[in-house]
């Protein structure tokens, strides 16, 4: 992957876990299926819901994603894994030798 592709890929899934996060909290019809306003989102709603990486370029993320996958037991990580442990790990919260252990030995990514 380049590296304009991994700095896009990185966007795209903080864009995406954003936009799941605020979508995912609306409760959008009634029991009556009337389409209801969403409740109001509070300033501490918006701070947690971009918590994940408001603060880092994604750059700088892409570039922690290739450090994470230089160590050849990461390579069973999905990408989507990679990319939160790498926003952790810039954010001073670096996963756990037992953490990473779950992850390498659990992951099914789907290649389609």
């Amino acid at each position: 992957m380049s590296e304009t592709e991994k700095v896009m890929y990185v966007w795209g899934f903080r864009d995406g876990y954003e936009h799941g996060y605020f979508n995912g909290r609306l409760d959008v019809y009634s029991k009556e299926g009337v389409v209801k306003p969403p409740t109001p989102i509070t300033q501490r709603e918006l701070d947690d819901a971009r918590h994940p990486s408001a603060s880092l370029s994604n750059g700088d993320i892409a570039k922690q994603v290739d450090r994470f996958y230089a160590d050849y037991r990461n390579i069973p990580v999905c990408m989507d894994n990679a990319v939160m442990q790498a926003i952790e790990s810039l954010k001073g919260h670096p996963w756990t030798d037992g953490q990473l252990a779950i992850y390498r030995q659990s992951e099914q990514c789907s290649i389609n």
